[in-house]
Parts: structure tokens; sequence; C-alpha cells
């Protein structure tokens, strides 16, 4: 399976959302998040992978914000909310250059 070094043994993906995968804000304005590929493994974990050609400034930053946003979503709204046990969300960079 695709990336199983990463979580061999650990962790299966059972399916795979090519790009363009949005994440639209709650309000108009708000930034949108893409990701190339959004991946959920078989106990529920939610997989964000992101492939970087070219450097970019604030890349880890940007992993922080598209990594939080997924878990913002994902966390129940209302009285549920009041649970605080985040969902597993692993963010997979592969770049072609140092960070």
């Amino acid at each position: 399976m695709l990336f199983s070094g990463f979580f061999e043994g650990e962790k299966v993906i059972k399916d795979l959302h090519y790009r363009p995968v949005e994440q639209d804000g709650y309000v108009e304005n708000e930034r949108k998040v893409i990701f190339d590929l959004y991946c959920t493994g078989i106990d529920g974990e939610h997989f964000i992978i992101e492939m970087q050609q070219l450097y970019q400034d604030f890349f880890k930053d940007r992993t922080v914000f598209y990594t939080s946003r997924l878990i913002n979503k994902l966390i129940p709204k209302g009285y549920k909310g009041n649970i605080y046990e985040l969902p597993e969300v692993y963010f997979i960079g592969i770049l072609e250059f140092e960070l």
C-alpha cells in the first residue's frame, strides 16, 4: 500500500482521495485548505500527504495550519464537542528541498 513503510505494522490506509481535496473555512472569506492527498485509516485515523517541489518560506507553519484545520473539522460540535479527545491526524510531507 502507498507509504506503507512509514506505519508498517501500525496503520493501514483504507481510503485515498486525490486532489483537489478542498476544506472550506467556516465563513466565506476564511482561507481554504487544499490537500494533495487525503487518506483515512481502518481505525478512523486521518492522513494528510503533501508533496512540495519548490521551497516555501512558511512550509512548517502551513503544515500546522492544515493539520489543525482538519482536527477542528473532525471534532464534534455542540455538547458532544466538550470531549477533548483529539482524532489521530498525521501530516506526511514529501519534499524536494531541505527545510
